[in-house]
């Protein structure tokens, strides 16, 4: 068995690759991952560059970014499962929720967003991985971290939005406040 089949937990950022989305809400998961593995005190660490997601381990943490946008994020969670033979996974997916206020989260192992292509893709690459019997089981638990700060008349589109940058206010809270809280609460 090899050292990544051994790790406890994997935790997937979900977002879109390139500078252009660098700082936008939609990719609030991939801020939340950076944030946590960058406070890891590294006992053991391998990184590795798969085709599409770079993976990175620290103690008993996997770190996995996904290179594909969005929409995609199924297949990069399926090239490292086929890649290192994961038979059973403990996936800690993070994500932007335009459902929760801006400086709130949830940790939940049910419940997602209806209309999240990210998770979808996720949820149905996993489903379909278990059918082909690719992988034997996996449990999700979902990091929901609120990104909506709008107030009264939405005016903007739900999908322009969650494209358009943070403010400068906006990552101060998501920076100073509810990534630290997200780090005690999963006690990684």
């Amino acid at each position: 068995m090899s050292y990544l089949q051994q790790t406890k937990k994997i935790f997937f950022g979900l977002g879109n690759p390139s500078k252009k989305y660098e700082n936008t809400r939609h990719n609030a998961g991939v801020r939340a991952l950076s944030f946590l593995k960058n406070t890891e005190n590294p006992q053991v660490q391998i990184s590795k560059s798969l085709d599409l997601s770079e993976v990175n381990v620290f103690n008993n943490n996997t770190y996995l970014f996904p290179n594909t946008y969005m929409n995609e994020s199924g297949a990069a969670l399926i090239e490292y499962i086929r890649y290192y033979k994961i038979n059973a996974l403990d996936l800690y997916l993070l994500f932007d929720d335009l459902d929760i206020k801006i400086g709130k989260y949830k940790i939940t192992e049910k419940h997602f967003p209806k209309d999240h292509n990210g998770v979808s893709s996720t949820t149905n690459a996993l489903e379909k991985a278990v059918k082909r019997g690719q992988l034997a089981s996996y449990k999700i638990t979902a990091i929901r971290i609120g990104i909506d700060g709008r107030e009264g008349e939405r005016i903007v589109p739900s999908a322009d939005y969650v494209l358009g940058k943070f403010t400068a206010q906006e990552i101060e809270i998501i920076d100073e406040e509810v990534l630290p809280q997200i780090l005690a609460d999963l006690k990684v």
